[in-house]
């Protein structure tokens, strides 16, 4: 319900006056259940039934099924309905319901499981193409969709126009301030007061015995006149919602294990180790061959490396290690995957890891993926969705005649990768996006890891701080990533050129930080500094400065530095072979030099260049930089408009700027 506005704050917001005119309207009024979203619907091909969790968009797929075996209930009871009934469904028609796999599916306990675990809510009916044309909430009609499908009834508790006293009632809950709601609740049940106002007659909520029970919520759906939007609000037992706030900062603090990432990244370089396509992808449908690509990788990789996680704890949240998120065998149809799994009971987490991992594209930095790694990490997803796809387009071409839309939907499909969820949810929502995401909880946490946002010492620190710190390079790191099948590499250094070290920022701005890197850069091996400029073409929090901007105070600083920088380019992305590509038909690198956080990652992309591009017999050094200076607090001395400590922060050719960058910042 998180996208649902809270009734108080709609009164708060646009005050008494438009409250009162939604209640003029007809309203529906249905309690709200603290299960899980489960939906499904008749396809207009075949008559097949798909089935959907809280993503409405992507139906459940056979990966989701082999991952966990939460959903198999209601898949399994739908699917087993009489054929009389089935036949009955119209096409595009999707049940909307709540599904409660036990008394207590997130956080509230309840006195009984609903009719064969689910709660019919409502009812979409969508055309051939998906879209909605019409939402079934008529009582009356949902009841008897209820009794045909052997399921609960909708909670709804009211259906028409609320009379003058139930109005007054709500109005004066909902303007009352939350801290004496909260004294009043502590002693008094939200649900009894709450259900009572609005059906005096009710003895019971929907799944309680009485009204002493806990209800998450009351969703009011104003129906409005026609053509006029609908709106829906809650109403929130304040109890409830304190408790949801805490529930979610707990959340939000929770990523996965070193252990956790560490593997993961441990395949991801098996995967470029081995060569993507020494792994078979068999099969007609895209599903089919990205499991049979992940059963090959999940094969291979424990048998060589397998013994290292013999008894590993993954240290998974407990509510992820019941038997509903288990891997589900009955989906497995590979005898050597079922055999392994059955060995250690980390291999079956390793599985799921492989299975729900390079189907997503990862979003935000934690633990050990940093940006840079998370591009990289991207990147491999990417290029297995194009494996994966690679036979799409015989199977169109095996198609005979016009295909019609809902065939070339269904046969013409590629097989998708996907964004982790929203990184902020409601706590109502926490085991379903873990349902979701299996073992890749919230994340919320973010880290720049670019050249300029490295941690610093303070000023006073780096007074006392002799110019001794270690600046060195690793020319043969401890990581195993080579080619077992050499392929035609592309040719990528030209010798000719002037060659030059390489150094990779956001420069929001360029300080003299940057400006000592440089320097001693140039002194380890005698060769000037070219500098890739990392700016995105649309504009982000990150970059604060323009494009423009970043282009003349980085130009007047190269002018002003002739003997030391060659050069520069803006790049839309800090990837070492974009930056790499970028500037090779003008200089030759011969080196690289990043932050302390980006060092490994780094030499990760160097070894996938490896694979794909002819360095010409020379080493493509990587230099990791102490940490010199604080970005961050060069950007305070311009939003507090300190000429002089800015002045004393950054080379002179970008100190001029300095009312530009203030204005910027300010804007």
């Amino acid at each position: 319900m998180s996208g649902i506005k809270n009734l108080a704050d709609i009164y708060e917001k646009q005050g008494k006056d438009f409250v009162e005119k939604l209640f003029k309207d007809d309203v529906t009024i249905t309690e709200n259940l603290d299960g899980s979203a489960f939906s499904f619907e008749k396809d207009f091909i075949g008559d097949n039934i798909s089935f959907y969790k809280k993503d409405q968009d992507n139906p459940i797929t056979r990966v989701d099924r082999i991952l966990m075996t939460y959903y198999e209930k209601p898949i399994t009871y739908i699917e087993s309905l009489p054929e009389s009934i089935k036949q009955e469904i119209p096409q595009g028609w999707r049940f909307g319901m709540v599904y409660f796999p036990n008394s207590k599916p997130v956080r509230i306990q309840y006195d009984r499981i609903p009719r064969n675990h689910l709660i019919l809510t409502h009812i979409t009916v969508r055309d051939e193409f998906g879209e909605n044309i019409r939402s079934i909430q008529d009582k009356e009609e949902l009841d008897s969709w209820a009794d045909k499908l052997g399921v609960e009834k909708a909670p709804i508790l009211f259906q028409g126009k609320l009379d003058q006293d139930q109005k007054i009632s709500i109005l004066e809950f909902i303007s009352t301030p939350i801290m004496d709601l909260k004294d009043k609740f502590r002693t008094q049940s939200f649900t009894k007061y709450i259900i009572s106002l609005i059906d005096p007659k009710a003895s019971k909520s929907a799944l309680g015995e009485d009204l002493q029970g806990t209800v998450d919520s009351i969703v009011f759906r104003f129906v409005g006149k026609e053509g006029e939007q609908e709106v829906l609000a809650k109403v929130v037992d304040p109890i409830i919602s304190e408790l949801n706030k805490d529930r979610k900062v707990a959340a939000s603090t929770y990523f996965p294990s070193d252990v956790y990432s560490l593997c993961l990244i441990d395949i991801m370089n098996f995967i470029l180790e081995e060569n993507m396509e020494s792994f078979p992808a068999t099969g007609e449908e895209p599903e089919e061959r990205y499991i049979n690509f992940v059963f090959s990788v999940f094969k291979r990789f424990i048998e060589k490396n397998g013994q290292k996680y013999i008894g590993t704890d993954f240290n998974k949240p407990e509510y992820l290690k019941s038997e509903n998120f288990a891997i589900n065998k009955e989906f497995i149809q590979d005898p050597d995957v079922l055999l392994l799994i059955e060995q250690d009971d980390a291999y079956p987490e390793i599985l799921q890891m492989i299975l729900n991992s390079f189907r997503k594209l990862k979003r935000k930095p934690h633990g050990f993926f940093t940006e840079g790694l998370i591009q990289q990490f991207n990147k491999v997803v990417e290029e297995i969705a194009a494996y994966i796809n690679a036979k799409r387009k015989e199977r169109l071409q095996e198609s005979l005649g016009v295909p019609s839309f809902m065939w070339f939907k269904k046969v013409a499909t590629t097989f998708k990768v996907s964004q982790e969820a929203d990184e902020e949810i409601e706590v109502v929502e926490v085991i379903e996006e873990a349902v979701e995401n299996n073992n890749i909880p919230v994340e919320e946490q973010i880290n720049e890891s670019s050249v300029d946002t490295q941690e610093q010492p303070s000023e006073k620190e780096e007074e006392k701080k002799e110019d001794t710190s270690e600046f060195f390079s690793f020319k043969d790191f401890k990581k195993v990533i080579s080619t077992n099948k050499e392929k035609k590499k592309i040719k990528i250094i030209n010798e000719e050129k002037q060659k030059v070290n390489l150094v990779i920022g956001k420069f929001q701005p360029f300080n003299n930080g940057h400006l000592k890197m440089c320097t001693r850069l140039k002194k380890e091996n005698g060769n000037p500094i070219f500098l890739c400029v990392v700016h995105p073409d649309e504009k982000l929090l990150k970059f604060p400065f323009s494009k423009d901007l970043i282009k003349k105070s980085i130009g007047s600083l190269i002018s002003e530095n002739n003997d030391l920088f060659v050069g520069y380019k803006i790049i839309p992305e800090s990837l070492l072979e974009l930056a790499i590509n970028s500037i090779i038909d003008e200089v030759n690198p011969v080196s690289v030099c990043v932050g302390e956080q980006d060092f490994e990652n780094t030499i990760l992309q160097r070894e996938w260049m490896r694979k794909k591009y002819d360095f010409g017999g020379q080493e493509l050094e990587i230099f990791k930089t102490p940490r010199w200076s604080e970005n961050s607090q060069v950007r305070s001395h311009i939003q507090n408009s300190d000429f002089q400590k800015f002045k004393s922060s950054v080379p002179k050719p970008i100190a001029v700027l300095f009312n530009e960058f203030v204005r910027e910042l300010n804007d």
